[in-house]
């Protein structure tokens, strides 16, 4: 009975730590291909790659039309009711994908050939590489869409796999594209593996799942099925579309307003928090959010967000403190000491990224409960006031304008989605995530404030940090972590050994 019992506590954390040790490989990844691109283009060849790459992503989004994220709900709920109509389902999805996949990547050359000015009149120097890069939108959709099918058949270890050859690849074709070619090379490097990525993909799902992009089976009608289900992917598309506008209306008027220099400083401060924030996405996407669509009950759903959400509060707090504490020296070290300057901004990006993992966590919670709708018309609201307040504030207070519209639009984002859980589900968030979430922002805030200027490896620079970084460690254990069971429970299945009393 006893290893009985140990080899399923074994069985449960080793997804976990499979999942997370992918990350870190896909992180670093994404640090180095970063550091090459700073060192080789410069803060201003950085921001306007940075700007070309916003663009590809909205258009993703765009044409996409919400099938690439819908499909991991409805994937998730076929799985847990046979293996042939998650194949069914899973093979639907896949067609319409490779269909709009590639009618995106067309429409958008023909917009850059004949109607460029659609992009607006700043971009069109740039004109030469957004056409190479067009031809990354469908290696894009059809990536997203083979990790969800992973994710869906149960198969969290492979998505994260899939996940990390994918950027390994991506990173590969462009710092040698990059090398030989500057920005042209380092689209055309990337479409190149973006292509092989496809034909790679499509391969392994066909072998270890079943689920063919291409081939038809007699009374297969997963295609007619997918494209029904429109009214409710389009749900998912105005989300994720209102999403990346948001994201490529503040990086156009950082370009448009305080040239390519700022967007670079913009890129290299943010990336640096989104990369904190892509440290959860795989176990968010990849663990929790086919279990909150799979068919069980609201109750079940809700205690595996709460769980969940302060099973990793712990884990933020530690990744934001040396940010915080040491913003010159993470920027010099990830990019170059041009990218220094941009200190000031940091904080206030990490305090995007907290709020932004928590709306995300229980946006997928409405979605789990087939609350699309609200959950649409909230990120309109949410995504909405970030672009139309940086359309105000970056021209009036600069570049730091940026994250205070992403952060005070992620916060309406943030109580509108706890507000609609309450009082359209009955659902209440908890004082301990309330008092979690507050605590960690406030490191943050206070943290940015304190040592976003000033020497940081002076004598009195480092002790006063160093200082910092203890009482808040002190007051998380004490306060939030000691006794807490989500938390050691957490560290059980990471670790598979008991932890505490």
């Amino acid at each position: 009975m006893h290893k009985a019992t140990k080899s399923l506590k074994a069985a449960t954390g080793s997804p976990l730590i499979w999942i997370a040790a992918f990350q870190v490989l896909l992180t670093l990844v994404a640090l180095g291909r970063a550091k090459v691109l700073a060192i080789l283009l410069s803060p201003a060849g950085f921001g306007v790659a940075a700007t070309i790459d916003q663009i590809i992503m909205t258009v993703v989004q765009l044409g996409a039309l919400g099938l690439p994220f819908a499909s991991l709900k409805y994937m998730a709920l076929a799985h847990s009711e046979s293996e042939a109509e998650f194949q069914r389902v899973a093979a639907g999805f896949s067609k319409a994908i490779l269909g709009v996949s590639i009618l995106s990547a067309l429409v958008l050359l023909l917009i850059l050939q004949y109607r460029p000015a659609w992009i607006g009149a700043e971009l069109t120097p740039y004109l030469s590489y957004l056409k190479l890069a067009a031809l990354c939108v469908p290696a894009a959709m059809l990536a997203i869409l083979t990790t969800h099918t992973l994710a869906a058949a149960q198969k969290p270890v492979s998505a994260a796999a899939m996940n990390f050859a994918v950027a390994f690849s991506l990173a590969v074709g462009a710092i040698i594209g990059v090398s030989v070619g500057g920005l042209n090379g380092l689209y055309a490097g990337t479409a190149i593996a973006g292509l092989m990525n496809t034909v790679a993909s499509a391969l392994i799902l066909r072998k270890s799942v079943g689920v063919s992009w291409l081939t038809r089976r007699r009374g297969d009608s997963g295609l007619i099925d997918a494209l029904r289900r429109f009214p409710a992917s389009a749900g998912f598309y105005l989300t994720m579309l209102s999403a990346a506008v948001s994201m490529f209306v503040i990086r156009y008027f950082v370009l448009a307003d305080l040239g390519e220099t700022s967007a670079g400083l913009l890129q290299g401060a943010m990336s640096i928090a989104l990369t904190t924030g892509a440290i959860l996405m795989p176990l968010i996407n990849l663990y929790l959010i086919p279990l909150l669509n799979r068919a069980t009950t609201p109750i079940d759903k809700e205690l595996s967000c709460e769980k969940f959400l302060i099973g990793i509060f712990p884990f933020m707090i530690l990744t934001i403190i040396p940010l915080v504490c040491f913003p010159r020296f993470v920027l010099t070290v990830l990019y170059t000491s041009e990218f220094a300057p941009a200190a000031y901004l940091l904080f206030s990006f990490i305090v995007w990224q907290c709020l932004t993992q928590i709306s995300y966590i229980y946006q997928h919670l409405l979605i789990g409960l087939d609350d699309i709708a609200w959950v649409t018309g909230l990120a309109l609201v949410g995504f909405g006031a970030s672009a139309l307040l940086a359309s105000v504030l970056i021209p009036s207070v600069g570049l730091i304008g940026a994250p205070a519209a992403l952060s005070i639009g992620m916060a309406i984002y943030s109580v509108a989605i706890l507000a609609r859980l309450r009082w359209g589900h009955g659902i209440s968030v908890t004082f301990q995530v309330h008092s979690r979430a507050a605590w960690m922002v406030a490191v943050a805030v206070v943290g940015g404030v304190l040592f976003m200027r000033g020497t940081e490896f002076s004598l009195a620079g480092f002790g006063a940090r160093g200082l910092f970084a203890v009482i808040c460690l002190a007051l998380t254990w004490l306060l939030f972590v000691r006794g807490d069971g989500s938390t050691m429970a957490l560290i059980q299945r990471f670790t598979g050994r008991r932890v505490g009393p």
